[in-house]
């Protein structure tokens, strides 16, 4: 098998069958079971049928997404992990129960084991600050090749995206390419942290979302702009500068032609960050 997909409910002998083709004689290098309304209970199955193939498992992209899984079935996903340590490159939890104590059982496993993971999304889950802690921890050791990363959604503040940024920025090496933190409960304070991040150039993002969280819209809008500015000259596809000089920054005169004419792109980048200073300090009501 090639790929093994579904999104039916889930019944015992559905689960039976499907655990019985993943134990025996599974060469799927994909499973997903969106929406499948699979419990804690479910998940054991297929994490003792996922065992059990271990030695031959090619399994490199599990889609849980929109089911009901709690931390209990985070220990579950623990064991597929490292059934899989060695070819499993994207987890996708989006949508479920999963709460800072599971986190810590995802990530504690990732980092325990020799693994190739390059994509996890959490989005939609309970993770708050606490998960997102740990997360920080997962990146600051740099024991896996994380590149895409989704919290979207998870009630994380600004402490939150402190601690993230922070590991980010502290990591020896971070090969972080994709932050979703959209709809959570960033303000002004984690806006100001990502965008330390940015402006140190320590980071290799080159996608970030903060939409839907508590800062202004201005700041939002700065802050992708600075991701732009935060990357060489050379590695800016064009189509990302026309959408900054669409930008309703109302950007004149001599930066605007600098920033026009693709010249002294250090001055350009300077102009964004001095923007977004300006900004924090408003959204704090003028303080420093």
């Amino acid at each position: 098998m090639g790929v093994v997909r579904t999104n039916f409910r889930h019944t015992e002998l559905f689960m039976d069958h499907i655990c019985d083709q993943v134990g025996t004689h599974c060469t799927a290098a994909r499973l997903s079971f969106i929406g499948c309304e699979i419990g804690d209970a479910e998940l054991h199955q297929i994490a003792t049928a996922t065992a059990k193939s271990a030695k031959q498992s090619s399994l490199t992209w599990l889609h849980l997404g929109s089911n009901q899984i709690t931390d209990q079935g985070a220990r579950h996903i623990a064991t597929i992990i490292r059934s899989t340590k060695h070819s499993l490159l994207c987890l996708n939890l989006w949508a479920n129960h999963i709460s800072n104590e599971g986190t810590h059982h995802i990530l504690s496993t990732i980092l325990s084991e020799v693994c190739v993971l390059e994509e996890l999304s959490l989005a939609r889950n309970d993770i708050g600050d606490e998960g997102a802690r740990h997360i920080a921890t997962a990146i600051l050791t740099n024991r896996f090749p994380l590149t895409s990363l989704s919290l979207w959604g998870n009630s994380i503040s600004d402490i939150g995206a402190k601690y993230i940024t922070q590991a980010i920025h502290s990591a020896e090496t971070c090969p972080l390419k994709i932050l979703d933190l959209g709809k959570n409960l960033i303000g002004v304070q984690g806006a100001c942290c990502i965008a330390m991040l940015l402006e140190s150039k320590k980071s290799s993002l080159i996608s970030l979302s903060v939409t839907g969280n508590r800062m202004p819209d201005n700041i939002s809008s700065l802050l992708s702009m600075a991701l732009v500015c935060s990357q060489p000259m050379s590695v800016i596809a064009i189509e990302q500068l026309e959408e900054m000089r669409t930008e309703t920054l109302q950007i004149q005169g001599p930066v605007y032609l600098q920033f026009a004419t693709c010249c002294k792109w250090a001055d350009v980048a300077k102009y964004v960050f001095s923007r977004l200073t300006c900004s924090f300090r408003e959204g704090n009501g003028g303080e420093r």
